[in-house]
């Protein structure tokens, strides 16, 4: 790994990726990396970020969200209900149950 850092180093920098052990762990993890050469002193400077944790970050991002939606989902049904339930108390009734009755009043007088 260290000769593809060299090698992306001196075409100007560029990402890496490959499979690396967390400090204090054997398993070997996805990483992505940046390698940029530092011309003065020949040097090659990376940085990365393993995957899993940017994958754990999403997910956990996505499920508060998912329940934020939810939430907000049911205070909407909940308020049209209410809307909804209120309307037709202040008109009596169905609107259509009330035409077809006032149709069968107006045909028999």
């Amino acid at each position: 790994m260290y000769q593809d850092r060299v090698r992306a180093g001196s075409t100007g920098g560029g990402f890496l990726h490959g499979w690396f052990p967390k400090p204090g762990n054997s398993e070997p993890l996805e990483k992505l990396s940046y390698v940029k050469p530092l011309q003065p002193w020949q040097w090659t400077i990376s940085t990365g970020i393993d995957i899993d944790d940017v994958e754990r970050a999403f997910w956990h991002n996505a499920m508060l969200l998912g329940c934020i939606a939810t939430g907000l989902l049911a205070l909407i049904v909940t308020l049209v209900w209410a809307i909804s339930r209120t309307i037709l108390r202040q008109l009596g009734g169905e609107p259509g149950y009330a035409g077809v009755a006032n149709h069968k009043h107006c045909a028999r007088n």
